[in-house]
């Protein structure tokens, strides 16, 4: 999707559910001005193996645009679908990858899970490396092995009005985080959110129910309501995973 401009933006409108049932399926951004209004029709990732994920801005070789806004999206899934190593089911990996003006996902939702039991760097809405990127009002209820909004190693983004319902964490899963993955620092924002999954993962590495192991996130006015190492696991948080340094106002467990 290329050609957009300050002056005469590019909107994409969905008319209708969309089934997509191939992983060479989904929308490459070319250019920065362009919005996706999924008008809350849903999206459902029929039958494939490793979906990469919706929308495409950036590669690990490749800077992606600014002033791109994602909205009003649902992503489901059937016949077993499965999400790539390090992706979102919205955004892809190095979503934002170098640029400089905030792109925005705003009423964005899935209900579909990370199927690996070993990957903790995919997020269910945003995957790894993500940059620059504002979740407003987005929420994930399948299980979560990474982050429920965003993945691993993510960078001056921020989840606002935020939830997920989903189990956090999963046998041999290091870390994972009901908003943000592992590995997120301090340019980034958890700010009124909030999760309601049961927190678990091994007796090294625990779950957090907002971010997961390592994090040095800024979180505020957030909480989670799942029962916190529910199979007798250590080191898990109401809030942070595991060796985490991150700061925590007005939040609870």
């Amino acid at each position: 999707i290329n050609s957009g401009t300050t002056s005469s933006p590019v909107v994409i409108t969905f008319g209708d559910d969309i089934t997509l049932n191939s992983s060479s399926k989904y929308f490459i951004i070319g250019s920065e001005y362009i919005t996706f209004d999924g008008g809350n029709y849903n999206v459902t990732i029929d039958g494939v193996f490793n979906y990469p994920g919706l929308v495409q801005n950036g590669t690990s070789s490749v800077n992606g645009n600014s002033n791109i806004t994602i909205q009003n999206i649902n992503v489901s899934t059937s016949n077993g679908s499965t999400l790539a190593l390090n992706k979102g089911w919205i955004c892809q990996d190095w979503f934002g990858r170098g640029i400089s003006t905030n792109s925005y996902i705003n009423n964005c939702s899935t209900d579909a899970t990370c199927n690996s039991q070993i990957d903790i760097n995919t997020g269910l809405v945003c995957g790894s490396n993500t940059n620059r990127v504002i979740c407003n009002n987005c929420s994930s209820a399948g299980t979560i092995s990474g982050g429920g909004i965003f993945g691993r190693n993510c960078s001056n983004c921020q989840a606002n009005n935020c939830f997920s319902t989903g189990r956090i964490g999963g046998y041999n899963i290091f870390g994972s985080g009901g908003i943000f993955a592992s590995l997120n620092n301090n340019t980034n924002q958890a700010n009124n959110c909030y999760s309601m999954g049961d927190i678990y993962g091994s007796n090294s590495f625990g779950g957090g129910g907002i971010c997961g192991q390592d994090n040095s996130v800024v979180v505020t006015n957030c909480y989670s309501q799942g029962i916190i190492g529910f199979n007798g696991e250590k080191n898990c948080g109401g809030i942070f995973g595991t060796n985490s340094t991150g700061f925590a106002t007005n939040c609870y467990s």
